[in-house]
């Protein structure tokens, strides 16, 4: 917790008084219950005036000095006994109003939200934690400990984080985060410029741009910057910074334990990201991102029975040709010289499914067609299709757009496809491909 208000006996033991006397003021009684929500050692000096005061008005209802004496001396026995079973009922009681107000405290004054989940491949799996749900809030202190698959996090930065398992990180701030192994992408926007990786041996600051993070076995991070500049810092033992480089679009650095060295950029660093999410910025509903390469699309090939799976197929294709596409608004239309990447969804749930086949996408770049379409699938096939898969001949391939049907929307934004199908029990089948024009 921080800016937490210190303890005021003498405020405390006043406001207390008050209470007592049934003399406290509105403002009075707002400030009383600021100081018992933020420190458990005003709730204790609280509680224990309480008490005392609350001894003191039963002793003062004896007005008989001769029996005070009499039930002091000559039932000395009954009187301990009788204090034992009050100190205990009192413990009780106020062991039970501690936790009260530490429970109050915690709903009042939870950790802030650092990051919601915003994707996850299909394949995911976490080790000794429960799985993290698409729309999970996160906050300050949670880790999340991946053993494979790809994990999604935005931040209110509008920072997204692209983890791969297997992975470790701890969410220590707002706009920063602990690497402790494994690799995370950052692809960050002008507002969150300052975005920071903790790793245990360096720290790297974001200036706006895209870069990966990597910690590998021998504790050394490693950084590459596809675009913009990060700043990074190199630390000794102790955690404190001793070098310091900046990296550009293009350069790589190692940091060891107060060491820093550039190095050649690995080329298929981005690879693996490129392939699982490309230029996806997150997914929504049950849709899922593909992290195996799919070898194999035809019916009943890759069954999808509790999601709705989207997978990146080539991208930044120049087009040699003119081509329509129709699409739910109409046609369009791309010309030769035209740059497109392409986005499949597939569903295939067989004979039987366990959720519903809906979900929504959101893309870095504007959309330019949602190709539903059959023949216009078919088209796109070798064109925009990745070389070693291969694809359904099914001639409902596509989707039977309608009120009653299949529905998919491009909101206002144009980098958003939200779409829920119509189940069609002789033909579960069912795909579309999104194309952005670069």
């Amino acid at each position: 917790m921080t800016d937490r208000t210190p303890v005021n006996p003498d405020e405390i033991l006043r406001l207390a008084n008050a209470v007592c006397r049934d003399e406290l003021t509105d403002v009075e009684a707002s400030r009383l219950d600021d100081l018992l929500k933020t420190d458990l050692q005003n709730a204790y000096l609280y509680l224990a005036y309480l008490d005392i005061h609350a001894h003191l008005s039963v002793l003062g209802e004896t007005e008989d000095v001769e029996q005070i004496e009499d039930d002091f001396f000559t039932h000395t026995r009954s009187t301990l006994r009788w204090r034992t079973f009050r100190n205990l009922a009192t413990a009780v009681l106020t062991l039970s109003l501690i936790v009260s107000v530490s429970l109050y405290t915690w709903n009042a004054y939870k950790p802030p939200i650092v990051g919601i989940v915003r994707g996850l491949s299909d394949l995911i799996s976490f080790e000794n934690s429960q799985p993290l749900a698409l729309g999970t809030i996160l906050r300050r202190g949670d880790q999340i400990n991946l053993s494979s698959g790809l994990l999604s996090l935005e931040n209110e930065h509008g920072v997204m984080l692209d983890l791969k398992g297997p992975c470790r990180v701890s969410l220590s701030q707002i706009n920063a985060v602990r690497l402790d192994s494994g690799s995370l992408r950052a692809v960050v926007p002008p507002e969150g410029i300052g975005f920071t990786v903790l790793t245990p041996t360096g720290e790297i600051v974001d200036h706006g741009t895209e870069f990966i993070t990597t910690v590998d076995e021998s504790n050394e991070t490693h950084v590459t910057v596809r675009r913009g500049e990060v700043e990074a810092f190199a630390l000794d033992r102790h955690g404190n910074k001793v070098k310091s480089a900046s990296l550009f679009a293009g350069s790589g650095l190692t940091l060891g334990q107060a060491v820093l060295e550039f190095r050649p950029v690995i080329p298929d660093v981005f690879s693996w990201f490129d392939r699982v999410k490309g230029g996806i910025r997150k997914v929504g509903g049950n849709t899922r991102l593909s992290e195996t390469p799919m070898i194999n699309l035809s019916t009943g090939a890759y069954l999808t029975r509790d999601h709705v799976l989207i997978m990146p197929e080539r991208q930044q294709v120049v087009l040699e040709q003119p081509i329509t596409v129709r699409t739910p608004s109409g046609p369009v239309s791309f010309a030769a010289g035209d740059r497109i990447s392409s986005f499949l969804v597939h569903y295939d749930p067989a004979d039987w499914s366990s959720k519903p086949p809906k979900g929504s996408v959101t893309f870095y770049q504007k959309v330019a067609a949602c190709v539903t379409e059959t023949a216009s699938l078919a088209l796109l096939d070798p064109l925009v299709g990745l070389p070693e898969t291969r694809y359904s001949a099914d001639k409902n391939r596509g989707l039977e757009i309608g009120r009653d049907e299949d529905q998919v929307t491009l909101l206002q934004d144009a980098t958003t496809v939200q779409f829920h199908f119509h189940i069609d029990n002789n033909s579960p089948f069912e795909e579309f491909r999104i194309l952005i024009r670069e």
